[in-house]
């Protein structure tokens, strides 16, 4: 709810913040002069006046785009009934709805506040492992996919690559910390079960594994984004290779290329 409640704001303040600046080009002839001298038109404006020397015929003046307002000007739009003109630079002293860009402004920061409260509060439900958890190898694995698996469906939607990388290091800081230790600490368990012939083969694409998790995290820590993600797509990739070592059925039907020596390096 607070993440949608975050989307709202920040796309309404865009709607916000876009309107009023478009009224910066078109300011209101309720200013002083001061405030509108020395911008030029930026579309020719027809009015009609009247002078002494024919009051009864109204004669039609025309200010064509790009001549410089002045008082003189401002007084005749003004008599004419004009509310507003339209001018080719940001006309800072005369804007009288900046109040509204402050406005649209402050959605946006609120709405990104509460995006990523959002996200740390997901994170936080996600990666959250009591001290005393003891986990066997296939539960850890099953944790470290679902932990994969939903970085991979929402990193594309966060809004911005900074997000993106803080998301995956805290959520990679469990899996390295907690996650990893906990299956390699089961070794005599695995030799137990496999063998140690089984329990070679298993660790060998599971220290793979672990290569790219930490890749993903440090890309991350440094902010290079896309070679976070590529070690992502590749750990899942890997993944199916230690589930099926361990025989744990595979999640998906689905045909995965076989990878080269360098992606499993």
């Amino acid at each position: 709810m607070l993440r949608l409640i975050g989307i709202l704001l920040v796309w309404g303040g865009v709607v916000v913040g876009s309107a009023a600046v478009l009224t910066i080009y078109q300011p209101k002839l309720t200013v002083s002069n001061q405030s509108l001298e020395g911008h030029t038109l930026d579309r020719k404006t027809t009015i009609y006046v009247t002078t002494e020397e024919s009051p009864d015929v109204p004669q039609q003046v025309i200010y064509e785009r790009n001549t410089k307002v002045t008082p003189e000007m401002l007084d005749q739009l003004r008599a004419a009934g004009h509310e507003r003109i339209v001018v080719g630079e940001f006309a800072w002293r005369a804007w009288g709805e900046w109040w509204i860009f402050v406005l649209g402004t402050a959605m946006m920061i609120g709405g990104a506040v509460c995006m990523r409260l959002s996200a740390r509060r997901e994170i936080a439900a996600m990666t959250s492992i009591g001290d005393d958890h003891e986990a066997s190898p296939i539960s850890t694995i099953a944790a470290i996919r679902a932990i994969l698996e939903r970085l991979a469906s929402e990193l594309p939607t966060l809004p911005d690559d900074e997000m993106r990388c803080e998301t995956v290091v805290t959520r990679l800081d469990q899996v390295q910390q907690s996650l990893v230790p906990s299956f390699a600490n089961a070794r005599n368990a695995l030799i137990g079960k496999y063998g140690l012939a089984g329990y070679a083969g298993i660790m060998d694409r599971f220290a793979s594994l672990e290569r790219q998790i930490n890749r993903a995290w440090s890309s991350a820590a440094d902010r290079i984004y896309f070679e976070s993600e590529s070690c992502i797509a590749l750990a899942l990739e890997i993944l199916p290779e230690v589930e099926q070592r361990l025989g744990i059925p595979p999640t998906s039907t689905a045909t995965r290329a076989p990878m080269t020596a360098a992606e499993r390096s």
